[in-house]
């Protein structure tokens, strides 16, 4: 689940904001709950970037990760985000170099998520 939680009155509004600037301009609605922070319970290490896990030819590029290691990986949550279709394709080129994937697993992170971004557009 896409969530964003806050603790205080201060940071919800940053994010309402934030979630108003980021649509400026465009025709599609914010989705994202803006919840208050309450206990966390961390799903299962097999829900954990579900939709990177749908592409084993991406997966693979994290082969010397432990399953902790993935689950907790930066990288790993940037390319689940974009796979699944959140961030423009702007953003992506502009950290795309600091993913560290190979030639095969860049073009098909490529693929991937201009598929994915077309279809969130509909």
């Amino acid at each position: 689940m896409a969530a964003v939680f806050h603790a205080n009155k201060e940071q919800w509004a940053l994010a309402l904001e934030t979630g108003r600037r980021h649509l400026a301009g465009k025709t599609v609605t914010l989705r994202t709950p803006v919840l208050p922070l309450s206990t966390f319970y961390r799903a299962e290490d097999y829900h954990q970037k579900y939709y990177l896990r749908r592409h084993a030819e991406l997966v693979r590029e994290f082969s010397g990760y432990g399953e902790q290691q993935f689950t907790d990986s930066t990288v790993a949550a940037r390319l689940n985000a974009y796979v699944s279709g959140h961030g423009t394709l702007e953003a992506m080129e502009a950290e795309f170099d600091r993913f560290g994937l190979s030639a095969a697993g860049g073009k098909r992170l490529r693929e991937l998520a201009a598929a994915a971004l077309s279809r969130r557009r509909r």
